[in-house]
């Protein structure tokens, strides 16, 4: 099982890391006495961030998905004409990563992103029905 981290911070109360065992990835606060002891004990990453994540000292700060699980979106993707698909689902993409850094839950992302798919769809609907409207009526459009 490959693990590692990152120290994210160190101070004079202890260390915040960013640890990554198999597939799933956690933030991690360490008092400095704990962190000593374990440094001190352990020689491989591994076996660092087993004894981090077995330690009665350690606060978990956040348990986060790993970034490759299955994303719907990115399945969906290959069904969408690529006229629209380039621009407007790669800003869609963008949105959702930013506001998965910005901490906003899974629930609040698919909200966002089914409103903007949404909006989209009620946007190419207006346009079919002008141009309906227009061919009927004889309008430049």
């Amino acid at each position: 099982m490959k693990s590692e981290f990152t120290i994210l911070s160190e101070g004079v109360h202890g260390v915040v890391l960013h640890v990554k065992r198999a597939t799933r990835r956690y933030h991690v606060a360490v008092p400095k006495r704990a962190w000593s002891k374990i440094t001190h004990d352990h020689r491989s990453r591994d076996d660092i961030v087993s004894a981090v994540l077995q330690s009665p000292e350690a606060r978990y700060l956040a348990d986060i998905e790993h970034a490759l699980r299955y994303d719907w979106l990115n399945t969906a993707s290959f069904f969408v004409p690529k006229t629209i698909r380039e621009p407007w689902l790669g800003d869609l993409r963008e949105d959702r990563k930013r506001m998965a850094a910005a901490g906003c839950s899974r629930r609040t992302i698919l909200w966002a992103t089914l409103t903007q798919i949404m909006l989209l769809a009620l946007n190419a609907a207006h346009h079919a029905v002008l141009r309906v409207i227009c061919a009927m009526t004889g309008h430049a459009g």
